[in-house]
């Protein structure tokens, strides 16, 4: 049902979203080779913009091998086991307080800030559906069967806003793009993380990989592998 869920809002038609509009920022991800990619060291994140170019660039290449769609494409036989999912963490708004000038209307002398996004915690965490119909809904750690995972800023727990990435990847490609144009990550986002569990025959091993991307209150967004 959670699944379910996030799907519709992230590729349902009445988004007011163009199927043009979605079948060319689809392509555009789909435009570099894999062998062209900034897989590691030279792959930067520190911004959303750059966050959803890594998701749709180097992770989609990651995750999708050309000739075998459930194979990871590192040139080992490691296989995804169902697909990958995104889940977002969100704050509520009005999370912390503001200063006194910076509050105070303009004409007063003040900056006329109205509201204040702060950092994130368990108290503040939002459960709110949010984004254009049928909106992305909200689901709990026993719904999604998720664990909590530790950043650098702080440690989340295992519900979210889910974000279901389909078996093929020109779908996955399709679900990205019409998430990033109906705004699935804002300003009140402070955790993306990618999820997917896959295994190795050679060595009878199964992985669960955990990506978190961390989006401050400041815009920064910083990375942490699990």
């Amino acid at each position: 049902g959670a699944g379910a869920g996030a799907g519709a809002g992230a590729d349902g038609s009445s988004s007011g979203l163009t199927d043009a509009s979605v079948a060319a920022a689809a392509a555009a991800a789909a435009t570099a080779a894999p062998s062209s990619l900034p897989y590691a060291a030279d792959t930067h994140v520190g911004t959303q913009a750059q966050m959803w170019a890594y998701l749709r660039g180097p992770l989609l290449h990651g995750l999708y091998a050309p000739d075998h769609p459930q194979l990871l494409d590192d040139g080992s036989s490691t296989l995804v086991l169902g697909v990958a999912r995104l889940r977002q963490v969100r704050v509520r708004p009005d999370t912390c307080r503001l200063a006194s000038e910076a509050a105070a209307p303009a004409a007063a002398g003040g900056m006329g800030i109205e509201e204040c996004r702060g950092e994130f915690s368990g108290a503040d965490e939002s459960e709110v559906p949010f984004g254009p119909p049928p909106h992305f809904n909200y689901s709990d750690a026993g719904q999604l069967e998720g664990a909590g995972v530790w950043g650098y800023l702080a440690s989340y727990g295992g519900g979210g806003f889910p974000l279901v990435l389909p078996a093929r990847r020109t779908e996955a490609e399709e679900v990205l793009a019409r998430a990033e144009q109906a705004r699935w990550t804002d300003q009140f986002t402070r955790a993306v993380v990618v999820e997917c569990t896959v295994y190795n025959s050679n060595i009878n091993l199964f992985s669960v990989l955990t990506l978190v991307f961390e989006l401050a209150p400041t815009g920064a967004v910083t990375t942490y592998t699990m």
